[in-house]
């Protein structure tokens, strides 16, 4: 099928050199002094077929061209300004050449329409962004249907838990393996995930890693602010994670750090003890980030732990403290094999957990950029 923009643009031009030799046909039948009545567009055409660019009728010609020129465009002018105003925008569904142009017909992708009965879907690598108001079927038109027939891993962000409710068992029967992880669930009705079990043994590179999880904990201050507070946090944080990594006798979680920075003793004194008595066994920068802040004056290690404490407070939430725990599935296994981890956690608790769930989602990306899809 032609595509509608195609057959509307020949219409046009069509149109456009229907006017241009009536009128050149009426002008140049005036300038010559014949008969009007007998006009027709193609009369200039059977004139020039007869007689050609005849000279003496040249002149005439090109007065007469020109005047069917300066016409044509105030029509075409007229016309274009004569088009209705949308004045409410212009919007409307796509038609069938549109929506093969957009190359929406594949047999696999992400469930973007349905014409007739022909599914529309996306197959491009590119990022998709369904905006739409409230309660207007975002969850039921696309995400469900699209939870119900992608194959591949998901992480989903389920505010209203009707997503895991309503495919999860479908796409456990398909193969995936299923998790719900849901670290503000008073009924602790949540898998787990331990944020530290991603962090590689590598010593090469298990320095970058935790660096990464201090960035996004510890955000940059905003313009003007000094980042000196926010740059010792990420230190100390730094050196109380390879701490708690390399201590095999405590929990290797951020419920952990978030234990260590509250000690009953001052945390200046912890830090020094662990530099004096563990030097030899662990991380370089572990001992240099500890020595660093046990240094300080403590006035400046209080603002140090201040800053990093506020950061970490999720963890005084035994709920969270639980749900983080251990890791029930490891997120480098979302290239490895079919699995969904719907990520469950009401609207009312959003803002109060936007942070942790900002780490999650970093996190996740993080990983899945280590390596180029394979």
């Amino acid at each position: 099928m032609m595509d509608r923009f195609n057959l509307n643009t020949i219409a046009a031009v069509s149109l456009g050199l229907l006017i241009f030799f009536f009128a050149w046909s009426t002008a140049f039948y005036l300038l010559i002094g014949f008969d009007i009545n007998s006009i027709r567009p193609w009369s200039i055409i059977v004139f020039l077929y007869h007689y050609g660019f005849d000279p003496g009728y040249m002149a005439d010609l090109q007065i007469s061209a020109g005047i069917a020129l300066i016409f044509s465009a105030i029509v075409a002018g007229a016309i274009y300004l004569s088009r209705p105003k949308h004045y409410f925008g212009d919007a409307r569904w796509a038609h069938s050449g549109e929506i093969k142009k957009a190359d929406l017909i594949n047999q696999s992708g992400i469930l973007v329409g349905q014409q007739g009965s022909t599914y529309l879907r996306n197959d491009e690598p590119g990022h998709l962004l369904v905006a739409a108001p409230t309660r207007s079927g975002k969850g039921v038109g696309i995400v469900i249907p699209n939870l119900l027939s992608w194959p591949g891993s998901v992480i989903v962000l389920d505010i209203k838990h009707e997503n895991h409710d309503i495919t999860s068992g479908f796409r456990q029967q398909h193969g995936q393996k299923v998790f719900k992880w849901s670290p503000a669930d008073l009924d602790a009705k949540s898998h787990r995930y331990n944020f530290l079990d991603a962090i590689t043994d590598d010593p090469a590179h298990r320095v970058s890693e935790i660096q990464q999880l201090a960035t996004i904990l510890l955000a940059d201050p905003g313009p003007g602010a000094d980042p000196m507070w926010t740059d010792e946090a990420r230190s100390l944080f730094l050196g109380i994670v390879l701490y708690v990594l390399d201590t095999p006798s405590v929990p290797r979680t951020l419920g952990e750090v978030y234990r260590t920075m509250n000690t009953n003793q001052d945390l200046g004194d912890v830090c020094e003890h662990l530099v004096k008595t563990r030097s030899h066994e662990l991380h370089p920068a572990c001992i240099m980030s500890l020595n660093n802040f046990a240094k300080k004056a403590a006035k400046e290690r209080s603002g140090v732990k201040s800053n990093l404490t506020a950061s970490l407070n999720f963890w005084a939430n035994p709920v969270v403290d639980a749900a983080t725990s251990a890791s029930d599935f490891d997120l480098r296994d979302l290239r490895r094999k079919p699995m969904s981890i719907y990520v469950a956690i009401k609207k009312n608790q959003l803002q109060t957990f936007s942070r942790l769930l900002n780490l999650f989602f970093q996190q996740a990306t993080n990983i899945l950029q280590r390596d180029l899809p394979g």
